[in-house]
């Protein structure tokens, strides 16, 4: 049955609502350049718009004239819909200068919007103590957007820093939502071979102590299970307040017993250059300090030094004004190794003696000639990590180096497998 035409419209129809005597209509461009022989399409090749616009027309639905009329920007080529909301007196657009259209989607079943980038905390923002958490993911998190989340990261994930500097893999993270203000937060790295590792979990002093962390960990491992991850590990730094907090939860989780894998140790370039060690153990002939240099890498590896302290002779990382070789008869017999880590700060990276060659405590006067060194050329701030297996070094750093230095402390690690099938429970996680 032929209907009359009430009005002509420079492009497809696509979305109709009704006002009063008025129709609001969206329309859009051509898809293809080619007609296919549709009318509309037949109707335009003669029109100013032979692709068609994009847009909304006002039709009076009593004579068929175009009462009003608005065109898109030519990047738009489509307007899918249209709705009539009455009543509105303050309205807010989704421009494309915001990232709402982005953010915000609607899931089937779920009444309320999703965002799938929730707003960062603000630093001036409460939350009343018994507003209702929620649990959701963040979606289309990277190392390179994840400044305004920054103050919600524990080790700290700010631009610019060693941590966020060494991250790769796709990410994964889970926040605590009290109505829009976030109040905890828990991201995972991914890597290729099919483990995870969380690189940061924090939660808001004032919701602390209320199973935010658990809940976070437990979502948190969730989706790293929905992403095919086979296990998860965590490495922090054991403090009073973290060794007390962490480990606990990761134990009610089912995370293995945390064990040590470095005593990290950290001082200033000023307190340790006070160590007397080289004038109490003086280098004589035929041994001698040199300053390090490339060459004495292949001398090393003829030494019967472990894998593990050969490897810092290649850094390229290595500071040439800090370490230093020990020679006998020209010969290279051991060497101290630091790395320049950051503008103000260096790592020892490596001490190696020869054993033949131990006698005298030349060991010490070599370290103690490395932290004059640094004393006078800086940076100011040395740090250190011990492996458990050095039980010669952590025995030194306990007992000889402690009153020289800031702090002591533990680089600790747990792990957990994650089930082939079964799911990890986890409450109300809006994921």
């Amino acid at each position: 049955m032929n209907r009359p035409c009430l009005a002509q419209l420079p492009g497809f129809a696509r979305g109709l609502t009704f006002q009063d005597d008025k129709a609001l209509v969206t329309i859009s461009k051509l898809r293809s350049p080619q007609s296919n022989g549709l009318a509309i399409a037949e109707q335009l090749k003669n029109s100013n718009h032979p692709d068609g616009v994009c847009g909304i027309r006002v039709v009076d639905l009593n004579t068929g004239e175009i009462q009003g009329s608005l065109n898109l920007p030519e990047s738009v080529d489509e307007v899918f819909d249209i709705a009539l909301l009455t009543g509105i007196q303050r309205a807010s657009v989704l421009a494309n200068d915001a990232d709402d259209a982005e953010r915000l989607i609607k899931l089937p079943n779920r009444v309320e919007l999703l965002s799938t980038r929730p707003k960062p905390p603000q630093s001036t923002a409460s939350t009343p103590a018994g507003s209702n958490l929620r649990y959701q993911r963040i979606f289309h998190l990277t190392a390179d957007n994840l400044a305004p989340y920054a103050e919600l990261t524990f080790p700290s994930l700010a631009p610019g820093g060693n941590a966020q500097r060494k991250l790769n893999g796709p990410l994964v993270a889970v926040c605590a939502l009290a109505g829009e203000q976030m109040v905890g937060l828990a991201i995972a790295e991914c890597k290729q071979t099919g483990s995870a590792q969380v690189v940061s979990l924090k939660v808001q002093p004032d919701w602390r102590g209320r199973g935010v962390g658990s809940l976070l960990m437990k979502s948190l491992m969730r989706c790293l299970h929905l992403e095919g991850m086979r296990d998860i590990h965590i490495r922090y730094q054991s403090t009073t307040e973290s060794e007390g907090a962490i480990e606990s939860l990761l134990l009610r989780l089912g995370w293995s017993k945390p064990h040590d894998t470095f005593l990290l140790l950290e001082g200033l370039a000023e307190r340790l250059a006070t160590i007397p060690w080289a004038d109490n153990y003086p280098i004589t002939q035929p041994y001698r300090l040199a300053t390090w240099q490339p060459q004495y890498t292949g001398d090393a590896s003829k030494l019967n030094a472990p894998s593990t302290l050969l490897a810092s002779t290649t850094s390229p990382n290595l500071d040439p004004n800090i370490s230093l070789a020990l020679l006998h008869n020209e010969q290279l017999v051991g060497w101290v190794l630091v790395d320049r880590t950051t503008p103000t700060q260096v790592r020892y990276s490596s001490l190696f003696v020869a054993p033949e060659h131990r006698g005298r405590a030349r060991g010490l006067a070599l370290l103690a000639s490395a932290f004059r060194r640094q004393g006078e050329l800086g940076p100011p701030v040395a740090r250190a990590g011990v492996a458990p297996e050095s039980g010669s070094m952590i025995r030194l750093a306990q007992r000889h180096l402690r009153p020289y230095l800031q702090s002591i402390s533990r680089a600790r690690q747990s792990e957990i497998l994650l089930p082939k099938s079964a799911k990890i429970q986890a409450r109300a996680p809006a994921l």
